[in-house]
């Protein structure tokens, strides 16, 4: 819905440009005298409007290729969801029914408060790792999650039952390590196990939670 929004202000963004060039050229051609084809300038926010919503993922244009790269950190809003009934009892769902996203950050000016808490005389980053999932209501199946971090931090297992922030895990990390999601889910006793790497970057992608 959202990149449906947006295109559609790079429509009129367009429109407005190509009424204002035609009414210049027409009625004061004096002030503009622009040959008929660079009024395809008019159209130029309709494409760019076009590649940044993913519509269009190459662009070739002026001598110069430009390439979209899908979005990482954003699956949209509910409405922009896949429908799938699921037993999950019975075991069978898509490998990306459950799925572990997750950013960091580096704060210069938190780096001696963490260094003093860690005793590790290296950077550290906050990270942030939520549960999400390609499938409307996919997650309001799930009851709680149980996180296993690094077996160095204080607290390595940990859990997380607020859905409205995608069960969200704040922490802070000196080194990358594989995470563990143990996803514990309603009305049934099975377990669904997800891994992830976790990455440090200075300043990583943004997420939604």
């Amino acid at each position: 819905m959202k990149k449906h929004r947006s295109l559609l202000l790079y429509y009129i963004v367009s429109g407005s440009l190509l009424v204002i060039l035609l009414f210049i050229r027409f009625q004061y051609p004096e002030l503009l005298d622009l040959e008929t084809r660079w009024l395809a300038v008019a159209v130029l926010p309709i494409v760019i409007g076009i590649f940044l919503t993913e519509r269009v993922k190459k662009i070739k244009a002026f001598g110069v290729e430009f390439e979209a790269f899908p979005s990482r950190n954003n699956i949209g809003g509910d409405e922009e969801k896949l429908e799938l009934n699921v037993d999950l009892d019975e075991g069978i769902l898509p490998t990306d029914y459950f799925f572990i996203n997750h950013t960091s950050f580096l704060r210069p000016e938190k780096q001696e408060e963490f260094m003093q808490r860690t005793n590790v005389n290296r950077p550290h980053y906050d990270i942030r790792v939520i549960i999400d999932s390609y499938y409307r209501c996919a997650l309001e199946q799930i009851k709680y999650v149980q996180y296993y971090l690094h077996k160095s931090y204080p607290e390595p297992i940990q859990t997380r039952s607020n859905r409205s922030d995608n069960f969200c895990l704040k922490e802070v990390a000196n080194g990358e390590y594989v995470l563990t999601a143990e996803i514990h889910l309603k009305n049934t006793t099975r377990k669904i196990l997800l891994e992830r790497y976790i990455t440090l970057w200075e300043s990583g992608p943004i997420i939604d939670k």
